[in-house]
């Protein structure tokens, strides 16, 4: 047998998948789901879904997805021809930070992987990090990979467009690249004349901040 955990935690529901690869076909050994009640943050999720996992899968590794409302940042840059991969290690942490609403390097813990055309960032408090590596080990797991869950549904459903919903969440994840922002009636953001494209960068969704009678903060 060779036994592999992936533990996914989204918005409203937490699971954990035990697949044996063994045989050349993935085939689940053990699955587990628990909704995930408002305001239980992703430490108390995976603590929570954790405690349902039989011994006899205890000490193997974890790969585990968050909900991007888990994450600082998500996202799938679009790059530059002739980028070097390189220098992706270093322009990940800035590339994070400028993407993070008040969020510091200093605070968070990013990755930036390439992916054929484009690199896929992610980014979280260091904090929380600590805190989910330490609560796998509690219960007799190590992490070897914590990604955003529209990054991996990318790399399983790597043929064509998604467009799905999952606990309490719509993923739309499309490959056509390119998909230039309309600037009409704000042609001063558009880049000078002469200038080098290095990085494109498309979202779609909404970045939500609350007046505590001082100033806006990033919720």
């Amino acid at each position: 047998m060779a036994l592999s955990i992936g533990i996914s935690i989204g918005r409203r529901a937490a699971g954990i998948v035990v697949s044996d690869t063994g045989t050349g076909t993935a085939q689940i050994a053990w699955a587990h789901q628990l909704p995930r009640p408002a305001g239980q943050t992703a430490v108390q999720a995976l603590d929570e879904i954790l405690r349902h996992l039989p011994e006899t899968f205890k000490g193997l590794s974890a790969s585990l997805a968050l909900s991007p409302g888990d994450l600082a940042c998500a996202d799938a840059l679009d790059l530059a021809p002739g980028i070097a991969w390189r220098t992706l290690p270093r322009l990940g942490p800035a590339l994070c930070e400028a993407r993070c609403a008040g969020e510091s390097s200093e605070e968070l813990s990013a990755d930036l992987v390439p992916a054929g055309s484009q690199a896929h960032a992610v980014a979280m408090r260091t904090l929380t990090l600590e805190a989910l590596r330490t609560t796998a080990t509690s219960k007799g797991l190590s992490l070897r990979l914590v990604t955003a869950t529209p990054i991996a549904l990318g790399y399983v459903f790597s043929a064509g467009p998604i467009d799905l919903t999952s606990a309490g969440e719509r993923f739309q994840i499309e490959r056509t690249g390119n998909r230039l922002p309309d600037l009409t009636g704000c042609e001063e953001l558009a880049a000078a004349d002469g200038s080098t494209l290095v990085l494109q960068a498309f979202g779609v969704g909404v970045q939500i901040y609350r007046w505590d009678g001082t100033t806006w903060k990033f919720v």
